[in-house]
């Protein structure tokens, strides 16, 4: 699994995979962004108690009903009723087409899709997706959160961390750490 595939399922819906994939998070984190380590320690941290439930409530009250801050780029991007809106998740449906990539029952903008559709495009096209759809709205997701107590401030800060460093050097480094 890449690193955006890991932080696509740190802010997906939690399920039973959650404390593996929040281990390997954290290791893969250590060793490939520094930058990012500290902010991701204190969401674990915050959320280290936290049963399942507990961490699926979290998150609907978060990013679902009556949510905190959006999970969609879209929203972002365009506001809530706007046509562009539309438009966007068209032509993303249209890439993941081509692609054959599968957006599971979420909405094509929503932000663990699009880190995972990152894992799987062609270079180009994940720069473009890094760089257009999730860096502002990253940003923007920081600054709504960042003024909260809520531990997933902390995973999005860590993420913004992530979107900072070119995919290349994470994936080069890697391969480079794992043939080592």
């Amino acid at each position: 699994m890449t690193i955006m595939e890991l932080f696509a399922g740190a802010l997906s819906y939690p399920d039973e995979r959650i404390p593996q994939l929040r281990a390997e998070l954290l290791g893969r984190t250590e060793e490939e962004l520094p930058g990012a380590v500290e902010p991701l320690r204190r969401y674990l941290e915050a959320t280290a108690g936290m049963s399942r439930a507990t961490l699926c409530e979290l998150y609907t009250r978060t990013f679902d009903l009556m949510a905190v801050c959006s999970p969609y780029a879209g929203i972002h991007l365009y506001g809530e009723d706007n046509y562009k809106r539309g438009g966007l998740m068209a032509r993303l449906k249209e890439a993941f087409a081509a692609q054959k990539f599968d957006a599971g029952n979420e909405l094509p903008d929503h932000l663990a899709v699009l880190l995972r559709y990152c894992a799987i495009a062609p270079a180009e096209e994940s720069d473009e997706v890094r760089e257009y759809l999730l860096r502002g709205p990253v940003e923007s997701m920081v600054a709504i959160l960042s003024k909260t107590q809520n531990p997933y401030a902390h995973l999005v800060t860590a993420l913004q961390s992530a979107l900072s460093v070119p995919e290349k050097s994470i994936v080069q480094d890697h391969v480079i750490a794992e043939g080592a």
